[in-house]
This record gives structure tokens, C-alpha cells and sequence, in this order.
């Protein structure tokens, strides 16, 4: 991780963000403030509170996502469905979301969530929802199995985030270098109702 967070830490000296280090070791008051357990750890704090950095340990990534923290200005409105047809493209996985007005309190948790999503983009859409969802509604448009899932959790930010993640998993996946983040997503180790895993 070192030369990926100094690498970013370069590309962000444009923005107005400080990347810091600090030796858990050497500052075991402030690791245990913070609950620290395993190193390394990434912290995001903001107005004086502190989250975790919920993106990969790239210096790309954590690029991207520092900088949707820093100017974020809301979901990603797509134009059209043509737009959507467009990003599913690079993504195989699309989360859609369908409000009746930017506000709420579905419309914050799917934000919060779209704000720290970084393999899965959450987007909201601007054309009518398929005929078995009703605004608020969140749909997950897929190139694989299913083509089209309406989330029927509830909607808070850690709950979409727990779905967008499982069902963004193919019930059948290839086993390769950059695939195996996603197969042993360890968000997701201690879930009963998490796909099983079959390595063949």
C-alpha cells in the first residue's frame, strides 16, 4: 500500500485534501481512539469525523475516490436510457436509482452510497423505473444472470451497500488475478446469505 498512497498523495496535490501517515505503533493512543486493529488501515475524516475509505488499495482508486469526497455534488444523473445502455458498457453491474425529487431520506442513503461505490456505479435516472418498482426504488441492471433486480431492503446506506455488493456477483465467475477481490469480498465473509463459493 506505501507507494499506491504516495502516488496518490502526488496526484492530489492539486486538491484541497492532506494525506497523512502515522505509525500505529508509535502512536498507540491514537490507534486505539480510532479502533484500530491491522495495518494498514485507511481513515477518511471530514468536519471532524471519521469513516472508512471504502475503495480499492490503488493509487488510482484512491485517487478517484478522494476526489468524489472532496467536489462531490450528488449521484450521477443519467440523461437517458440510452445512457445507462452506454455504462453498462465498462460496467457489468448498474445500480439505478428512480426518485420523485433529489431529497429524502431514501434519496440520502442511496447518495451516501453512491458516494463511496466504486467497482458498482449507483446513478440515479430520470426515466420511469420498470413496471414492478415504485419511486423510491433502486434496480440493479446486470449483463449477467438476472438482467434487471429490485432491491426491496430497506433503504439505508450500509443496507444498499450490502445488496449492491452480493448481487453484483455472478453466480458463475472465472477465477483470475483481478476477480478475486470480488469473489473474497470480506465484507460479506460473515453472511449467511452470501453466495457460496465453488472453486473448480
Amino acid at each position: 500500500l506505501p507507494p499506491h498512497f504516495e502516488e496518490a498523495a502526488r496526484a492530489l496535490a492539486g486538491v484541497d485534501v492532506t494525506l497523512a501517515k502515522v505509525d500505529g505503533t508509535e502512536c498507540s493512543d491514537l490507534a486505539a481512539e480510532y479502533g484500530l486493529t491491522g495495518y494498514p488501515t485507511l481513515k477518511w475524516f471530514e468536519g471532524g469525523e471519521a469513516s472508512e475509505y471504502g475503495g480499492e488499495r490503488s493509487a488510482a482508486s484512491i485517487t478517484s475516490w478522494v476526489k468524489k469526497h472532496v467536489s462531490s455534488d450528488g449521484p450521477r444523473r443519467l440523461a437517458s436510457q440510452q445512457e445507462l445502455t452506454a455504462l453498462q458498457a465498462d460496467h457489468p453491474a448498474v445500480a439505478v436509482g428512480f426518485f420523485a425529487a433529489p431529497e429524502g431520506k431514501a434519496y440520502d442513503a442511496f447518495a451516501a452510497a453512491a458516494l463511496d461505490a466504486e467497482a458498482v456505479p449507483l446513478v440515479v435516472a430520470p426515466f420511469a423505473p420498470p413496471a414492478n418498482a415504485e419511486p423510491p426504488a433502486v434496480v440493479m441492471y446486470k449483463t449477467f444472470d438476472e438482467a434487471q433486480v429490485v432491491y426491496s431492503g430497506g433503504l439505508s446506506k450500509a443496507e444498499l451497500e450490502r445488496w449492491v455488493g452480493l448481487e453484483s456477483l455472478p453466480s458463475t465467475i472465472e477465477f483470475l488475478p483481478h476477480t478475486v477481490p470480488q469473489i473474497f469480498n470480506s465484507k460479506h465473509r460473515d453472511d449467511d446469505t452470501a453466495p457460496k463459493h465453488l472453486l473448480l
